[in-house]
């Protein structure tokens, strides 16, 4: 296997060219050479360009650490969360509300309580009040 190369140097002369052209300043044609732009290209090119370099170190970190494994079976190590691209569609189905959502069911139910929408359907015997004073 071989070693990715490095683009850390074209990487900080990109970023050094950006700054310079923020700050109007004459960028040298060395700094360019190392870049690998065009010379007085745009501001926007340049942030481009380092956009780009940083999209392909990172493609080529994350094929590193695939082809490292040396699993290429394809099957992943870690089991799938619920509802994530490639897991069971049953199981994003019937996964549980959330928290959140029970909240929000309790509140609204206390809601209508307060409005008078009473649920008749309560099968509890009583008075209006409770006796504590016993």
């Amino acid at each position: 296997m071989t070693a990715p190369p490095d683009y850390s140097a074209q990487l900080n002369a990109t970023r050094e060219i950006s700054t310079k052209l923020t700050r109007k300043e004459d960028v040298s044609a060395e700094l360019w050479a190392e870049s690998g732009l065009k010379p007085n290209s745009r501001l926007k090119d340049v942030n481009t360009a380092i956009v780009t370099l940083k999209k392909k170190v990172s493609m080529l970190q994350k094929e590193e650490v695939e082809n490292s494994d040396g699993s290429d079976d394809g099957s992943d190590e870690r089991p799938r969360r619920q509802g994530a691209p490639g897991g069971d569609p049953k199981l994003a189905k019937t996964k549980e509300p959330s928290t959140r959502a029970r909240g929000a069911d309790k509140k609204a139910m206390q809601h209508a309580a307060l409005r008078g929408d009473f649920d008749l359907k309560v099968d509890y015997v009583g008075g209006g009040g409770h006796d504590d004073d016993d």
